[in-house]
């Protein structure tokens, strides 16, 4: 009788590794292409200055000291699961802030050094209690 052939312990290792990958794969799916849309608000912000990363289950857009402005913020809505805005020192007035409060993923925003006023950003916070603003 022949012995059985065995697999050495990199071939196992790489076994184990493929498999893992596998059901990884089949578990999680293919991650969602972007939209054109996201991709074209994305080139957006960072055509006036500003930074898009992904953090944290979600989109975060960094506009501190960029050109922004209050026509700018609509485009943001088409960033997908958009979760932090930091419009720090750019040219936002209240005017923007009735866009921002449309991003219904938005959960925290920084408005120090804007246009905004007490009372714009006052009627953010009432028409969109689940966002913590920052001036």
């Amino acid at each position: 009788m022949q012995p059985q052939p065995t697999l050495q312990p990199i071939h196992r290792r790489t076994l184990a590794w493929t498999l893992a990958c596998l059901v990884l794969f089949f578990c999680t799916g293919c991650p969602k292409p972007l939209s054109p849309e996201h991709t074209a608000a994305v080139a957006k912000m960072q055509g006036v200055g500003g930074k898009v990363v992904f953090a944290d289950g979600g989109y975060r857009v960094n506009m501190r000291m960029s050109n922004l402005e209050d026509g700018d913020i609509p485009k943001m809505n088409q960033i997908e699961n958009l979760k932090i805005a930091d419009l720090t020192d750019t040219r936002v007035s209240d005017k923007g802030l009735v866009e921002l409060a449309k991003i219904k993923t938005l959960n925290r925003v920084m408005l120090t050094g804007t246009l905004t006023t007490i009372e714009g950003r006052e009627q953010l916070k009432k028409s969109r209690p689940d966002i913590v603003v920052i001036y």
